[in-house]
Order: structure tokens, then C-alpha cells, then sequence
């Protein structure tokens, strides 16, 4: 399933200064239908060492950090992978449930 994945991705130019605007802004469209499921979005550089958690905003199935805080967790000319995990909200069905991360697509920084 990921190497469909290895072929989508998004680049991001670092740059001395954002707006408050400069975002990477993740939208679930499918949030309605996992209402029972805890989803999260992790950045992971090429050893497979988590670099940002995307946390989620007020908003259901939205998730965004701002360019200015996650660059410098960055280097100009690597590229990252963005994977998501999704869990029960409930804590007796999580216990069940074998959790697999699962790759949204590469993140090129230039």
C-alpha cells in the first residue's frame, strides 16, 4: 500500500521568515465515517525518527502546525514521510486492535 503512496507528495521551501498564514494543513474528509477512531499524523525523517506530531485543531479532522515551527525541525534537501495512525476511542477496543501506520505521502524540503 505505500508504494502507491511514495508518488504523492508536497514539497515545502524553507525560508527565514512565515505569516501567521504559512501552515501545512491536513483535512480528513473522511472524519464523519471515523467518528469512533483517534486519528494523528506524524512527520518522519528518512532513519524513520519522528520529527512532528501535526496535532489537531479545534476543528474535527483538521490537523495543522504552523511553517514556522516546524522548520527548523527541517534540512533543506531531505525528504520526509507523512504517516497517519488511526485507534479506537475506546480504550477496551483499543486494546484489541493491532495499530499500523500507514503512509499520506512524502514531504520534499528545498
Amino acid at each position: 500500500m505505500e508504494d502507491d503512496k511514495e508518488d504523492k507528495s508536497i514539497n515545502i521551501t524553507t525560508q527565514s521568515t512565515y505569516t501567521k498564514d504559512d501552515q501545512l494543513l491536513i483535512t480528513n474528509t473522511n472524519w464523519k465515517l471515523e467518528k469512533e477512531w483517534k486519528r494523528s499524523f506524524t512527520l518522519v525523517d528518512a532513519e524513520g525518527q519522528d520529527i512532528s506530531d501535526i496535532p489537531e485543531t479545534g476543528k474535527a479532522g483538521v490537523f495543522c502546525i504552523s511553517l514556522e515551527n516546524l522548520s527548523p525541525l527541517l534540512q533543506s534537501g531531505h525528504t520526509y514521510k507523512l504517516y497517519t495512525v488511526a485507534f479506537p476511542r475506546d480504550p477496551q477496543k483499543a486494546m484489541l486492535v493491532k495499530i499500523a501506520r500507514q503512509l499520506v505521502c512524502t514531504v520534499k524540503v528545498k
